[in-house]
């Protein structure tokens, strides 16, 4: 399977949440992409799924930004912390250039992004 296949399922999934509004684990994501696909064509748990999530997820979000759009990546969290990965907030500091360096500032930047992103799943 393409790559931009697996990142089309990735993205029908968020899109989907986002109009329930709600988050997804990553693991969760992991298995939802696997069972759409119909076999396992990412890693379920640990470095490989991380890694391979991250690759999905910067795609998405990038193609959503450069539109004007929210970061679907604001859906997908941590079992652990309930909010997004560190990687989420590095790369959403690139992509809108600005600066999240305390809990507060990205906590209130994720809250901001999902709230657009339940928004525009309503359009």
């Amino acid at each position: 399977m393409k790559n931009y296949q697996i990142e089309k399922i990735a993205e029908d999934i968020l899109l989907k949440r986002a109009k329930r509004r709600k988050t997804i684990f990553y693991s969760q994501l992991a298995r939802e992409i696997n069972a759409a696909a119909g076999k396992k064509v990412i890693p379920e748990r640990g470095i490989a799924m991380a890694s391979v999530l991250t690759e999905i997820l910067h795609s998405i979000c990038s193609r959503h930004v450069k539109n004007g759009r929210a970061m679907p990546g604001a859906l997908v969290v941590s079992k652990k912390t309930g909010i997004p990965s560190d990687g989420f907030f590095s790369f959403a500091s690139q992509l809108y250039n600005i600066k999240l360096e305390s809990s507060e500032e990205r906590k209130r930047f994720w809250k901001d992004q999902l709230e657009k992103l339940f928004t525009e799943a309503k359009d």
